[in-house]
């Protein structure tokens, strides 16, 4: 019996060690990766430290957090009836189930309910679905899940109205009748003055000068294939941390970017643009060019 039991752990401790290493390793590497990019210390704050005040919002019930405790006392309770019928449950159904509960508890982890976040719970949902058309035992419970789930769901998160819309307005631009601007315009105005101004910055400059967006727009980054001179890429950021303002002006007078793109809160901008000057506006972006 005790040979038996020792071979039996030594058979699961190997099994679990490779387990272990594999959800080991992924960390490891990033954690690596920062140590000699000197941003380790960036790391653990934005993972960690950041996070709390991230979650805590809309959380706060009784004392903060305390939303966050009852959410996850609930999920405890549904883990734990699990629990205890797992011997009426088949392991497709104990796995489906859990993957389900724990989805949803993701979902309002924090209570920002936007729309992107039901990703997340796409996969899970899928096999609940066609685990109500398979499991004919549990079908009852199942389909009570399934629109249980689709009532939390349904009334927290605003889904969008436009999608019968999004297949007209591609097929009009397909066929030639409608314009660029008036299709990427479907999407969001902001999208047509974010071109306007890659397009500028694109014609103006060339593969090794550096830009500045002063603003909520970071993709133009993207759109003109430019690195930022500074970790905070947008405004919001820059006002959310405290070394926001004075990170920025330092970056900025080190690396002198040849352009600087000021979208608002031009009053703000935490560098004097002395050296500057102001060579287009487009509605209400304004774009600064260094002269010396």
């Amino acid at each position: 019996f005790i040979i038996n039991f020792k071979e039996n752990i030594k058979i699961i401790f190997e099994k679990l060690s490779f387990l272990f290493i594999g959800f080991l390793f992924p960390i490891l590497a990033t954690c690596l990766y920062f140590l000699l990019t000197n941003n380790f210390g960036n790391f653990i704050n934005a993972v960690f430290f950041s996070n709390i005040s991230y979650v805590g919002y809309g959380n706060s019930f009784l004392f903060p957090q305390g939303f966050l405790f009852l959410k996850l006392s609930i999920l405890g309770l549904f883990v734990l009836g699990i629990f205890v019928k797992r011997n009426k449950l088949d392991n497709s159904s104990i796995f489906i189930y859990l993957w389900n509960a724990f989805s949803l508890f993701n979902l309002f982890f924090s209570q920002r309910t936007y729309t992107h976040y039901l990703l997340v719970m796409l996969p899970s949902f899928s096999l609940l679905l066609g685990f109500a058309f398979v499991s004919k035992k549990l079908q009852r419970t199942t389909i009570l899940f399934i629109v249980a789930s689709l009532f939390i769901i349904f009334s927290q998160f605003s889904l969008h109205s436009k999608n019968i819309a999004y297949y007209k307005n591609y097929i009009l631009f397909l066929e030639g009748k409608e314009s660029m601007i008036d299709y990427t315009a479907f999407f969001d105005k902001q999208a047509v003055l974010d071109q306007e101004v890659a397009n500028y910055i694109n014609l103006k400059s060339s593969k090794s000068d550096i830009i500045y967006i002063w603003g909520n727009e970071a993709q133009i980054y993207k759109m003109t294939n430019k690195t930022p001179p500074t970790k905070y890429t947008v405004l919001y950021h820059v006002t959310a941390y405290k070394d926001g303002y004075s990170q920025v002006a330092k970056d900025l007078n080190k690396k002198k970017p040849r352009f600087i793109v000021i979208f608002q809160d031009a009053n703000l901008f935490p560098i004097s643009l002395y050296n500057y000057t102001d060579r287009i506006n487009i509605e209400n972006a304004s774009i600064y060019e260094r002269v010396y």
